[in-house]
C-alpha cells in the first residue's frame, strides 16, 4: 500500500477522532457520524463529496461514483458498494479481498479501530 496514505489512514483510525459505525462508510447516528474502517479512508485519504442519501445512509462520490450507497431493488435495504479499481490502483494496494477482510473485521468481527490498524500496518 502507498505508504503515505497508509501513515494518514492508520494515524486517523488511531486518533480518537472517529467514532466507529457498522454497515456504512459513514452514517449519522442522531449522535454524531460514525464511520467504518473503510469510511475513514475515504474522508481522510480520497477526498469527495459527502451527500446524505434518503435519509438513512451516506452516499460519497470520489472518482466516477467509485464508493456509494445503493438501494437493494429485491429487499430495499441499503447497502454500500465498493471501492473501485482506479482507487485501489491509487492506493497501491495489491490484495484484491482486501475490503473483503477490513468490511468482515469492522462490521462481522467488531474489531476496534486500533485493531483494525494494528492489521492494516502488518498486512497492507
Amino acid at each position: 500500500m502507498n505508504k503515505e496514505i497508509k501513515e494518514k489512514w492508520i494515524k486517523a483510525l488511531r486518533s480518537g477522532e472517529y467514532k466507529q459505525g457498522r454497515g456504512y462508510l459513514r452514517r449519522d447516528s442522531g449522535e454524531g457520524d460514525r464511520y467504518c474502517c473503510l469510511g475513514v479512508l475515504a474522508k481522510e485519504c480520497l477526498g469527495g463529496e459527502w451527500v446524505k442519501k434518503d435519509g438513512l445512509g451516506i452516499y460519497f462520490n470520489q472518482l466516477s461514483d467509485s464508493v456509494w450507497i445503493y438501494r437493494d431493488n429485491f429487499s430495499g435495504e441499503y447497502k454500500w458498494g465498493s471501492f473501485t479499481k482506479s482507487i485501489t490502483d491509487h492506493l497501491e494496494i495489491k490484495d484484491p479481498e482486501w475490503m473483503d477482510y477490513l468490511t468482515d473485521m469492522n462490521d462481522n468481527k467488531y474489531m476496534n479501530f486500533d485493531q483494525i490498524a494494528d492489521w492494516i500496518e502488518i498486512h497492507l
